[in-house]
C-alpha cells in the first residue's frame, strides 16, 4: 500500500522526555541523539577459508567416493546410463556440459539417500577415427591392410579415452571409473554381436536394397545423426514437363491439344530415372494453357499464380479437378518414349513450392522408396559408389558425377522439356567430415525398423568398426549366417582378439564340420566387408552395461533424437519389448557467443580446460576454477537449445561464485567459538526469538524450492534461487540484523548462542543446497569448519536438513508486519546509521499484538524489534495519552491508520539548543 504524505509541525522540549499527543492514532517517532559508544567487541572472528579456492580435487575424496556409495549406501539405485561419448579428440565445451549435468543429477542423488549407477562409456568406432588415421587423405588407404587401418584406429581411440577421462576426473564427475565400457572391448562386441543375432532371428535384420545417404568421399554410408546441414547451399532447381499418354476421362472434354504433367525438382540429375509421378489425391489440380503453345499442362491449383510468376507467361485455366482423378493418368518417360510410366498418389506432395506433382525415383530419396514399397516398384540403383552414373544409366550419363557434370548431361539431355531453370538456396546435407556433398543412393545393407522410416541400414562400407559376420557364396552371392557361425566368430576374438575377421582366412574361422553341415568348401566362400553402423555399436549399451535394469535417466544433448535416444529405444523395444531407459533429458549444446557453432577453422574454440586452469595468455584467458565452470554449466545448459559461450557469462558465474564464498567465510568465522551440537537431529526453534524462528522457516522453504528444482533438472533456476537467497535474504537481511548480537555479546549469552545455532543451520542448509552443482567447495566448507576440520565429508556423511518443525507459515504475516515498518524507517531516517536513532511506536489492535511478540516491554533498547529495526531504542505503547506530542496535522475523515512515522530532521543534538521546532513527514498506512 502506498503511505499517505504531509507536513506537519512537531514541538519538542529540549530534553529527552516525550511531550504529549491527544489524537487517537498509532504513531513511530525516530529521534536522533547522535553516534553511541558500545566498546569494545568481543566477536573476533577467526576463519582460514579462502575467498579463492586453493582446493585440489584430489583432497575431496571423489576418487573413492562411488566405490563406497556402492558399498555403503542402502537406499534404492538410480540408474543415469551414459552415452557413450565419441573417442576422438581431447575434452570440449561439450563434453563439460554433458558430464557436469549428468555429475549434478547423481550428486543430488546420492544426497537424497539413492545408490547411484553410473558406468561411463566411449563411442570407439566409426569414419572420423578411420579418416584420421588416414590423415583426411582416403587414397592412402590402397597401402595400408585393414589390420593397419584398425591398429592405428585402436591407437587414436585409446589416446583420446585416455584424455578426456583424465579431465572428467578433473571436473569431479562421480562415476565407476574403474569399470568403464569401450565398445572395441571384446566383450562389449561380442554382446553387441549376440543382440544383432537375436534381432537376425526375430526377422527385424535382413539384407535388401534401401536409398541411403552416402559420401562418394569416403565411399560409405551414412547415417542421418552422421550429416551436416549447409544452410546457404544453392542447387539447380527445374520446372520439366512430362507427356501423358492416357488422360482421364473426366478431363477429355476439356481439352483436344497434348496434355503434360509439369514436375519441378531441386535434383535434375534425377529426372532421366523418373519411375512415376506423385500427385496428392487431397488437392485440388487445373489443367491450364500457357500463352498460345497449344499445349496443356496439369499443375496444383494453388500454384497457378506461382507458375505465371515464375515463367512470366500468361496462364489459362481451362478446368479445375480432384487429385484423385490423377489415379487414371499415365505418362511417356522422357528418354524410352515406348515405356508408359503411372501416376501415383502421395501424401508427401504438398503445395509450399514447385507445381504440387513430384516425379518419383525409388532408389534415390526417402519419400520415392515408400512409394515404391506400397506400390511395388522396382528399386534400381543408377548411381555407383564414386557418385557417378553407373552402367544402368542412359549412355550419355554413364560414368559423369551425378552432382556436377551429370547434372549438366541430364539438363542437355531433356533440354526440349525444360520450362524453366533457377537456382535455389535449400539446406544440403553434406558429410560431417569429407566436406563433400552427399547423394541419396541404393546400396545392400543389413536394415531394422526404424521409428520414422521403416528401414535403418546398419551396414557400413568400412573397415574400424564390429564385423558383420556373414558369409557369401562366391558364385550365387547367397548370404550365410547362423548361430554356430556367429559362436565361432567370438570364440576367435577370445584367442586371436577383435581383428579376428580381417586377419583370419574362411578356413580358420569357420570349422569342417561347419563347413559339412553348409555342404559348401572354404574355397567357395568369402567373409563380408561391411560393418555394423555406429548407432548400432552405442544403441546396444543398455544390453552390456544394464543388465537387466531399465535406466532411470538417458541424458544427452538435443541431437541425440535422432542419434543415440532412437538407436538405443529401436533396439531395446525389439529385444526387450520395452524402453531401455524411464525418462530422457535433453540439454544444449555449445555454441560461441554468436551462436555459431565451435570450430577450429572459425577459430572460436572456447577450451574448458583453458577455463579451468588458464589459457596460454594469462591476461587474456585467467584460471576460473573447476567452481565456476560448473557453475556456469548449470546456469545456462538447461533451458535451450543453444548454449553460448561467452566472458561475460563466466565472469558472471565467477562473480555468483565469488560472491558465495564471502558469505560462506563469514558463517564459518561466526562459528568459531560456537560449540559442536550433541546431535545431527536439528533442533525445533521452539524456544528462539520470532527472527530467529523465521530465518529457519525461510531455511526450510528454500530446502523445498531447491529439491523439486533439482527433481525437475531446473538446475538453471537453483542456482538463481541460491544467489538471490545468499544475497538478500542471508548476507543483507539476517547477518546484519544479528551484527550487534554477535559482535556485543558475551560468548555464552543465549541470544548469541541461538543466532550462531542458526547461522549453523544456514550453513549447512547451503552447502547442501549448492553441493551437487559445486561439490569441491562443499566439500572445502566441512575441511574449514570448526566442527569438522575435514572429519567429515558432505557427500559420506550428508548435512543437517531442514526440519518440518521449522515450518512456520504463520510467522510470515508477523514478520511482514515488523518488515513493512523497518523499510519505512530505513527509507525516512534521516541518517544512513539508524543505530543514532531512539523510535517510538504506538499502535492499536493487531498490530501493537503482533509488535509485542518482538518487544515485551515498553521500552527496550535489547529487543527484537530495536534489533530489526536496527535502532538503539523502540518505546512501545498503545495509549497515546502516555505521551506529550503536541501536533497539527489533516487526514480524511475516514482515514485508518495503523501507524504514523515521523523523523526529527536534524543530525546533531547542539541544533536543538538553536530551535525548538523541526520540520518532519508523516507516513500513514491505511
Amino acid at each position: 500500500m502506498l503511505p499517505v504524505v504531509a507536513k506537519i509541525q512537531v514541538f519538542l522540549a529540549p530534553s529527552r522526555d516525550l511531550p504529549s499527543l491527544n489524537e487517537q492514532t498509532d504513531i513511530v517517532a525516530l529521534i536522533s541523539y547522535g553516534p553511541r559508544t558500545y566498546g569494545v567487541c568481543i566477536g573476533a572472528f577467526r576463519s582460514s577459508f579462502q575467498l579463492v579456492s586453493a582446493l585440489q580435487p584430489r583432497t575431496c575424496g571423489f576418487s573413492s567416493l562411488y566405490a563406497w556409495q556402492r558399498k555403503n549406501v542402502t537406499g534404492p539405485d538410480f540408474v543415469l546410463h551414459d552415452g557413450p561419448p565419441y573417442a576422438n579428440g581431447k575434452p570440449h565445451m561439450g563434453h563439460a556440459i554433458n558430464k557436469i549435468l549428468k555429475d549434478i543429477t547423481l550428486r543430488h542423488k546420492l544426497l537424497q539417500g539413492h545408490k547411484v549407477h553410473y558406468v561411463p562409456g566411449w563411442d570407439c568406432h566409426g569414419l572420423p577415427i578411420e579418416l584420421k588415421v588416414l590423415q583426411g587423405d582416403l587414397s592412402k588407404q590402397a597401402s595400408l591392410t585393414a589390420i593397419d587401418v584398425r591398429k592405428k584406429a585402436r591407437d587414436v581411440a585409446v589416446e583420446a579415452i585416455d584424455k578426456q577421462k583424465s579431465v572428467f576426473r578433473c571436473w569431479g564427475i562421480l562415476a565407476d571409473w574403474d569399470d568403464c565400457y569401450y565398445t572395441f572391448d571384446t566383450k562389449y562386441i561380442k554382446n553387441q554381436l549376440s543382440q544383432f543375432y537375436h534381432m537376425f532371428q526375430l526377422g527385424l535384420i535382413f539384407r535388401d536394397m534401401k536409398p541411403v545417404f552416402w559420401s562418394p568421399s569416403s565411399r560409405t554410408a551414412l547415417a542421418e545423426a552422421e550429416l551436416e546441414y549447409n544452410p546457404s547451399h544453392r542447387s539447380t532447381a527445374v520446372t520439366a514437363r512430362l507427356r501423358l499418354t492416357h488422360l482421364p476421362e473426366s478431363l477429355g472434354a476439356h481439352t483436344s491439344e497434348e496434355v503434360f504433367a509439369l514436375v519441378w525438382t531441386t535434383t535434375p540429375w534425377t529426372l532421366p530415372l523418373t519411375r512415376a509421378i506423385c500427385f496428392n489425391p487431397h488437392l485440388q489440380y487445373s489443367l491450364c494453357t500457357l500463352d498460345s503453345s497449344g499445349c496443356t499442362y496439369i499443375v496444383a491449383s494453388e500454384l497457378v499464380d506461382s507458375l505465371h510468376n515464375k515463367l512470366n507467361k500468361t496462364v489459362i485455366t481451362l478446368a479445375t479437378f480432384s487429385g484423385s482423378c490423377l489415379n487414371e493418368a499415365s505418362y511417356q518417360h522422357p528418354c524410352c518414349p515406348e515405356e508408359e510410366l503411372p501416376f501415383l498418389p502421395g501424401d508427401h506432395v504438398n503445395v509450399t513450392k514447385g507445381t504440387g506433382l513430384a516425379h518419383c525415383v525409388p532408389a534415390h530419396g526417402p519419400d520415392d522408396f515408400l512409394i515404391a514399397l506400397k506400390h511395388n516398384l522396382a528399386v534400381e540403383c543408377h548411381v555407383d559408389g564414386d557418385g557417378c552414373f553407373s552402367d544402368k544409366a542412359p549412355g550419355s550419363l554413364r560414368g559423369l558425377p551425378v552432382l556436377t557434370k551429370g547434372t549438366e548431361a541430364a539438363l542437355q539431355l531433356l533440354s526440349g522439356d525444360i520450362l524453366h531453370v533457377e537456382d535455389y538456396e535449400r539446406l544440403k546435407e553434406v558429410s560431417f567430415h569429407p566436406k563433400h556433398s552427399g547423394v541419396s543412393m541404393s546400396g545392400g545393407g543389413l536394415v531394422s525398423q526404424l521409428k520414422r522410416r521403416p528401414y535403418w541400414c546398419i551396414s557400413r562400407q568400412r573397415v574400424w568398426g564390429v564385423p558383420i559376420p556373414v558369409l557369401y557364396h562366391k558364385v550365387d552371392g547367397r548370404a550365410i549366417i547362423n548361430r554356430s557361425l556367429l559362436e565361432q566368430v567370438c570364440t576367435l576374438m577370445d584367442t586371436h582378439g577383435t581383428d579376428a575377421w580381417w586377419s583370419l582366412p574362411v578356413e580358420q574361422i569357420v570349422s569342417e564340420e561347419w563347413l559339412l553341415e553348409q555342404k559348401v568348401t572354404a574355397q567357395e566362400l568369402e567373409k563380408g566387408q561391411d560393418i555394423l553402423d555406429i548407432w548400432f555399436d552405442s544403441g546396444v549399451s543398455w544390453s552390456c552395461v544394464l543388465d537387466d535394469k531399465v535406466a532411470d535417466l538417458y541424458m544427452e544433448g538435443v541431437d541425440q533424437f535422432t542419434g543415440w535416444f532412437q538407436s538405443s529405444l529401436l533396439t531395446s523395444v525389439a529385444l526387450k519389448d520395452r524402453a531401455p531407459y524411464r525418462n530422457v533429458f535433453v540439454h544444449g549444446f555449445a555454441v560461441d557467443d554468436k551462436g555459431r557453432k565451435m570450430s577450429k577453422s572459425v577459430g572460436n574454440v572456447v577450451d574448458p580446460v583453458d577455463i579451468v586452469q588458464g589459457g596460454k595468455n594469462p591476461q587474456k584467458q585467467p584460471a576460473l576454477g573447476i567452481d565456476t565452470l560448473r557453475w556456469w554449466v548449470s546456469s545456462h545448459a538447461t533451458q535451450h537449445a543453444t548454449v553460448p559461450v561467452s566472458q561475460s557469462t563466466l565472469q558472471d558465474s565467477k562473480d555468483a561464485v565469488h560472491k558465495l564464498r564471502l558469505v560462506l567465510k563469514f558463517l564459518l568465522g561466526a562459528l568459531h567459538d560456537y560449540p559442536p551440537l550433541t546431535t545431527r537431529e536439528p533442533e525445533s526453534g521452539d524456544s528462539f526469538t520470532p527472527l530467529d524462528q523465521y530465518m529457519l522457516h525461510l531455511l526450510w522453504s528454500l530446502n523445498q524450492q531447491i529439491l523439486g528444482m533439482y527433481e525437475n533438472y531446473q538446475y538453471n533456476t537453483v542456482c538463481a534461487t541460491l544467489v538471490n537467497f545468499v544475497t538478500n535474504q542471508v548476507s543483507a537481511f539476517y547477518c546484519h540484523i544479528i551484527k550487534d548480537r554477535l559482535y556485543c555479546e558475551h560468548e555464552s549469552n543465549p541470544r548469541r548462542r541461538d543466532c550462531q545455532t542458526v547461522l549453523f543451520y544456514i550453513l549447512e542448509t547451503l552447502t547442501g543446497a549448492f553441493a551437487p552443482v559445486v561439490p569441491h567447495l562443499a566439500e572445502e566448507i566441512y575441511l574449514y569448519h570448526p566442527h569438522y576440520t575435514g572429519s567429515r565429508s558432505v557427500f559420506r556423511g550428508g548435512v543437517v536438513a531442514p526440519s518440518p518443525h521449522w515450518n512456520r507459515p504463520h510467522l510470515l504475516q508477523q514478520m511482514n508486519t515488523v518488515l513493512e515498518l523497518r523499510r519505512q524507517v530505513n527509507k525516512a531516517a534521516p541518517t544512513p546509521n539508524t543505530w543514532e536513532l531512539d523510535a517510538v511506536v504506538f499502535s492499536q489492535g493487531d498490530v501493537f499484538t503482533t509488535l509485542q511478540l518482538f518487544q515485551a516491554e515498553e521500552y527496550s533498547s535489547e529487543s527484537q524489534l530495536s534489533e530489526i529495526l536496527q535502532v538503539s531504542s523502540v518505546r512501545l505503547s498503545n495509549e497515546p495519552n502516555s505521551a506529550q506530542v503536541q501536533l497539527e496535522r489533516t487526514f480524511p475523515t475516514d482515514f485508518t491508520l495503523e501507524w504514523i512515522l515521523f523523523i526529527v530532521n536534524r543530525t546533531m543534538p547542539s541544533k536543538l539548543a538553536r530551535s525548538d521546532e523541526a520540520l518532519v513527514t508523516i507516513f500513514a498506512l491505511s
